[in-house]
C-alpha cells in the first residue's frame, strides 16, 4: 500500500511540474506583452469563422495533397 501511495504522489508531482513548464511559465512570460498598435481587432466575419467550422482541417488536408495529379500514386489508374 505504501508503494501505491508513493506512485500516485510521484505521478501528481510529475503532472504538476509538466503543467507548470508547459502552461503556467509561458503564460507568465507573455501576459504583460501588449499587442502592436497597428494590429486591428477581428472583423465580425473573421470572428465568426475562426473557431469550430472545420475549415482548418480542410485546409490541412488540401496542403497534404500533391499539386499535380500526375505525381499521385493512382495516376495510371482510373480512380484517384
Amino acid at each position: 500500500m505504501k508503494s501505491d501511495l508513493k506512485l500516485v504522489a510521484g505521478a501528481m508531482v510529475a503532472l504538476g511540474i509538466a503543467t507548470a513548464a508547459l502552461v503556467v511559465l509561458p503564460y507568465v512570460q507573455v501576459r504583460d506583452i501588449a499587442p502592436p498598435p497597428q494590429l486591428k481587432p477581428y472583423s465580425d466575419a473573421q470572428a465568426r469563422h475562426s473557431h469550430g467550422s472545420g475549415q482548418h482541417e480542410q485546409r490541412a488536408y488540401q496542403r497534404r495533397r500533391p499539386r499535380f495529379s500526375n505525381l499521385t500514386a493512382d495516376h495510371g489508374r482510373s480512380h484517384g
